[in-house]
C-alpha cells in the first residue's frame, strides 16, 4: 500500500486494527467504503436496542467508532448504521405491500406519467441506484432529497403505499453488511453505495406528488418561530411524566385537569427547552405517561404530533411571541453593514431566541447562550451586545441584584427595543441552518459574511456582486470574496460571464452535506461542552470565591479584621463580592481586571485575604424590571 494512501486512511480513523497493522476485516473495508462514498457511518449492535452509543445523535461518527473500539477491546465487530442527513434520505419498506407498491413508484419514474411526476427522476428507475434489501424482507430505497421543512426529520408512508417510514434527519438505517443474530445478513439488491451521488435531489414538493410524505406534515408552520437554545429536560418535566406513568385514567394531577392535559404541559416545557418532535417522542418512549402508554403503538406518534401542534399553536399565538419572531425575520432580510455587522445580526438574533421562551421583551442575555446559539466566542458575544446597545437595538437595564445588592455573576438585564435597519431584501432568502446550528458560519469554517451571501443567493444565477452588497450591506470586495469561497464547496454557481454581466445564484451542493464535510455538527457539540465547562468552571470559582468573603468561623473573623485594618488606615472597604473582581477567561481560569490587586495578608491578620478597590468607580444602573 502507497505511503500517501496509508495516511488517507489513518485520517479517516476507521479502525484500531489497521492502525495496529493488522489485515482489515470484510466489515471494516465496508465501512471505509460507505464513509469514503460520503455516508455518515455508525456502529450498531445485533441485537435490540441497536445503538451502541445511547445519544448517538449528538455524538460525531468518529468518536462513537473509537467508543466502540474501546467496549470491544479491539476492532469493533458488530454491524453498521447510516445517520440520514446532508441531503441523503431513505424509504424503509417493512411489509412485501410497501416493498411491492414502492417498486412500482419507482418504475413508474423512468418517465412522465399522467399525475405529472418530473421525468427528471428517472435515474432512481435505474438498476444502478442503490437499494438495500433488508435481513427482516424489506426494502431500503436510497434516495437524495432539497428544500426539506427544517422541523421534518421522518414520518410514516402514507397508507398507499404501506407500512414503513421516509426517513430524513436524525435517523438511521442498518447498512450492508449487517446482520441479525440468527445470521441473516442486509444486502445490495442492486446499484453501488457510490451511486447515490449521481442522483438527482428530490425536491419536497415532488416527494408530496409521488406519495412518499402527506401534505402538510410538519412544516416550517409547524415549529418554533425562532431556533432555540437546547437544555436538558426540566425537572418539572420530568418528574410529572413519573406520576402519569402511574395515574389513573380520568385521575387530576398536579391540578390539571386530566391526564391528556398534563402530558401537553410536558410537550409545552420540552418545546421550550428546545426540544424537537423527535427527541420528544423518545422522550415519551422513555417514560410513557398515562394516555400515551394506553394507546395502541400505531396511534401514539399520531396522538403526540396533534399534541404538539396544539401545543405550539398556543405558544406561537402569545403577542410578545409573535413579535419575536416577526423581528428574527426582519433581521434576515436587513442589511448590515460594516466588519462587525454579521457578527451583531448573530448576536441579536440569539437574544431574540432567548427571549423567546419567556415570551417577554425584557430578559437576562447571558453573553454565553449568546455564543453558543451564534456560534461566536463568549468575548465576541460581550462585544456584539455592548455594540446591539449603542446602536438601539437593546436598552440596558442593569444588572441581576440580591437582597438589592448587584449580583455580578449573574446576566445583565435587557429590553429588546423592536427597533431595526430599514429592510434591503423583499423575503428573509434561504435557510442557512444546518445540523449543527449555524457552526458552518463560523469564522474557523465559511464565515459570517458567507452566510449573508448565501442567505440571499437566488435559486438561478441571477444577482450581481453589486445586488448582493446592497442586500448585505457588505462590501462588494467582501461579497466576492464570500461567493468565492461558496463556490468552492459547491454552494454557490456562476453563470461564466465575466464584468457586468456576471451573474451568481446557488449552487448544487446541500448545506448539510457540507456541513457534514466541514464537520460543523462536531464543532457544534464541541462549543456546546466547552461552553458547560466555562459555567461550571465560573459557579465553583464564584462559590469559592463567596466562601472566602462570607464564610462563617475563621472566614468571618478574618473578613471582619481586615476590613477593620483597612478602615484605620482610611482606605474604603468593598463590600462587593469577591467574583466582583474576578473575570472569567474561557476555561483556563479568571485574570483579575487592571486596578485590582490581591497582597499578602496584612501584619494584623495573619492569613486573611483582602482586596483593594479599583480608582475607576463601575456606573451604578437601575435594578432589572420585577
Amino acid at each position: 500500500m502507497a505511503a500517501g494512501q496509508k495516511a488517507k486512511l489513518d485520517m479517516t480513523n476507521y479502525s484500531t486494527a489497521y492502525r495496529k497493522g493488522q489485515q482489515l476485516t470484510y466489515l471494516q473495508r465496508e465501512r471505509r467504503r460507505l464513509m469514503l462514498a460520503g455516508y455518515a457511518v455508525i456502529p450498531l449492535y445485533e441485537k435490540r436496542p441497536p445503538q451502541c452509543v445511547t445519544s448517538w445523535q449528538h455524538i460525531p461518527p468518529v468518536d462513537q467508532w473509537r467508543l466502540a473500539d474501546q467496549s470491544a477491546g479491539g476492532a469493533w465487530r458488530g454491524n453498521l448504521g447510516i445517520i440520514a442527513g446532508g441531503g441523503i434520505a431513505f424509504v424503509d419498506c417493512d411489509s412485501p405491500q410497501s416493498v411491492e407498491n414502492m417498486q412500482a413508484l419507482l418504475a413508474d419514474l423512468a418517465g412522465p406519467t399522467r399525475t405529472g411526476r418530473p421525468a427528471r427522476y428517472a435515474a432512481y428507475a435505474d438498476k444502478a441506484a442503490p437499494r438495500v434489501r433488508t435481513a427482516h424482507g424489506g426494502l431500503h430505497v436510497y434516495i437524495r432529497v432539497k428544500d426539506v421543512p427544517t422541523g421534518f426529520n421522518w414520518a410514516t408512508l402514507p397508507a398507499e403505499i404501506g407500512s414503513g417510514e421516509l426517513r430524513v434527519r436524525n435517523c438511521y438505517v442498518v447498512a450492508p453488511p449487517s446482520a441479525l443474530s440468527d445470521g441473516t445478513r442486509y444486502k445490495w439488491q442492486q446499484g453501488k453505495p457510490e451511486h447515490i451521488n449521481d442522483l438527482p435531489a428530490i425536491a419536497w414538493a415532488d416527494l408530496i406528488s409521488m406519495g412518499l410524505v402527506k401534505a402538510g406534515t410538519l412544516t416550517d408552520a409547524q415549529l418554533p418561530d425562532v431556533p432555540l437554545l437546547w437544555r436538558p429536560a426540566p425537572a418539572f418535566a420530568v418528574d410529572l411524566a413519573g406520576i402519569l406513568h402511574t395515574a389513573s385514567p380520568g385521575q387530576r394531577v398536579l391540578g390539571y385537569a386530566s391526564r391528556s392535559e398534563a402530558e401537553a404541559s410536558i410537550v409545552a416545557h420540552l418545546i421550550l427547552a428546545g426540544w424537537s418532535l423527535p427527541e420528544i417522542e423518545r422522550f415519551f418512549e422513555q417514560h410513557l405517561p398515562g394516555t400515551y402508554a394506553d394507546k395502541p403503538a400505531s396511534q401514539r406518534q399520531a396522538y403526540l404530533q396533534l399534541t404538539y401542534s396544539n401545543v405550539l399553536a398556543v405558544l406561537k399565538a402569545d403577542p410578545d411571541r409573535a413579535m419575536l419572531g416577526q423581528l428574527y425575520e426582519q433581521a434576515n432580510r436587513a442589511a448590515w453593514p460594516g466588519r462587525s455587522g454579521a457578527t451583531d445580526k448573530r448576536a441579536y438574533q440569539a437574544i431574540l431566541s432567548l427571549g423567546w421562551p419567556a415570551g417577554k421583551l425584557t430578559l437576562a442575555a447571558a453573553s454565553r447562550d449568546i455564543a453558543q446559539l451564534a456560534a461566536i466566542d463568549d468575548q465576541t458575544a460581550r462585544m456584539a451586545r455592548r455594540r446591539l446597545t449603542e446602536a438601539g437595538l437593546l436598552d440596558y437595564l442593569g444588572m441581576a441584584t440580591v437582597d438589592g445588592r448587584p449580583d455580578y455573576g449573574k446576566a445583565s438585564w435587557y429590553r429588546i427595543t423592536g427597533r431595526l435597519p430599514a429592510p434591503a431584501a423583499d423575503s428573509p432568502g434561504n435557510s442557512t441552518t444546518t445540523s449543527g446550528g449555524l457552526e458552518l458560519w463560523s469564522w474557523r469554517k465559511l464565515g459570517h459574511s458567507a452566510e449573508l451571501v448565501y442567505r440571499h443567493l437566488p435559486e438561478q444565477a441571477t444577482a450581481s456582486v453589486a445586488d448582493l452588497a446592497r442586500v448585505t450591506g457588505k462590501a462588494p470586495r467582501t461579497v466576492k470574496a464570500a461567493l468565492y469561497t461558496l463556490a468552492h464547496y459547491g454552494l454557490a454557481s456562476h453563470n461564466g460571464k465575466t464584468n457586468r454581466g456576471s451573474r451568481w445564484g446557488r449552487g448544487p451542493a446541500s448545506l448539510q452535506s457540507v456541513a457534514r464535510q466541514l464537520e460543523a455538527p462536531a464543532a457544534a457539540t464541541a462549543r456546546r461542552n466547552r461552553i458547560e465547562r466555562e459555567r461550571e468552571a465560573y459557579e465553583a470559582h464564584r462559590h469559592r470565591a463567596q466562601r472566602r468573603v462570607d464564610g462563617d468561623g475563621d472566614g468571618q473573623q478574618q473578613r471582619t479584621t481586615t476590613s477593620s485594618a483597612r478602615a484605620a488606615h482610611g482606605q474604603r472597604t468593598d463590600t462587593r463580592p469577591a467574583s466582583a473582581h474576578l473575570r472569567f477567561r474561557g476555561s483556563t481560569g479568571f485574570r483579575r481586571p487592571a486596578g485590582f490587586r490581591t497582597p499578602g495578608p496584612p501584619a494584623t491578620s495573619p492569613g486573611g485575604w483582602r482586596l483593594v478597590r479599583s480608582p475607576v468607580t463601575p456606573r451604578q444602573p437601575p435594578p432589572p424590571p420585577a
